[in-house]
């Protein structure tokens, strides 16, 4: 759909991708720039080696649609952040921009990650590609006497449903 309405996927830098997503967040600044100090940390790290790529999908106009940075190591290809033009966001442009980045994946012999979402819409947006979920793990602290609470509770359950 992006390639019909003359979308095209280029090299970037993340100062396009930072015009973007500052552009996205609009009233919520404050994550805006907690997500972009993360970037400039490891673009520090990652350009050194070689090992990041900012993405941008262009109308024809020259107008960015979409932005994606992506860092790699020597298993996969991360998609670590990405912003899109709110206008703009049923031209196609982000699925050409991943499928792009599938693509230098799979030239570079790498898996792709897109290092999921706890949002529904992006959730399903990403297992429209076709990729395999993997389970994660959340660690919590919980005190100890209520630990054993719920657990001598959860016990009690299971021991009343048996019966």
């Amino acid at each position: 759909k992006a390639r019909k309405q003359g979308v095209a996927v280029v090299e970037g830098n993340k100062y396009d991708l930072l015009e973007l997503h500052r552009a996205a967040a609009g009233s919520r600044d404050q994550m805006a720039k907690a997500t972009w100090h993360t970037i400039e940390v490891i673009d520090e790290a990652a350009s050194t080696r070689d090992a990041r790529r900012v993405l941008v999908a262009r109308g024809d106009d020259g107008r960015p649609h979409a932005a994606g940075y992506f860092v790699w190591d020597d298993d996969a290809m991360y998609y670590l952040v990405g912003s899109s033009d709110k206008d703009l966001r049923s031209s196609g442009a982000t699925s050409l921009l991943l499928w792009t980045a599938i693509e230098l994946a799979a030239e570079r012999g790498l898996i792709f990650d897109f290092e999921g979402s706890m949002i529904r819409s992006i959730e399903r947006f990403f297992r429209a590609f076709g990729g395999a979920p993997a389970a994660y793990s959340v660690v919590r602290h919980t005190p100890r006497v209520g630990l054993r609470v719920e657990r001598a509770t959860k016990r009690a359950i299971r021991a009343m449903g048996r019966r």
